[in-house]
């Protein structure tokens, strides 16, 4: 009786033994699934941000080309102006240059026209 007890302690040993292997194992299964699925959410994640940062990067140099070709715009549009304005103002110098020496020459032949 003594070894039939000793056995039934042994068989109890070996199962409780085999219930913690498989408690454990299944600890281990769940643990690792936790795992894989947190990595993939986190590549996941790391993926969108990553998207999101390409859209940005890319909305940005959008921006930059725009504000850059509204500066070429206006410099040119400046040029433009400044050029319209040199070339107003060389056409009025011109013309009180040529009133001037036409009221000189209006002057000098008054002059020189006899006295009646």
């Amino acid at each position: 009786m003594l070894m039939l007890k000793q056995a039934d302690a042994l068989v109890d040993a070996d199962a409780e033994a085999l219930v913690d292997a498989e408690a454990d194992a299944l600890v281990d299964a769940e643990a690792d699934a936790l795992v894989d699925a947190d990595a993939d959410a986190l590549v996941d994640a790391d993926a969108e941000a990553l998207v999101d940062a390409e859209a940005l990067v890319d909305a940005e140099a959008d921006a930059l080309v725009h504000a850059e070709a509204d500066a070429l715009v206006d410099a040119e549009a400046d040029a433009l102006v400044d050029a319209e304005a040199d070339a107003l103002v060389d056409a009025e110098a011109d013309a009180l240059v040529l009133a001037e020496a036409d009221a000189l020459v209006d002057a000098e032949v008054s002059m020189l026209r006899p006295m009646r």
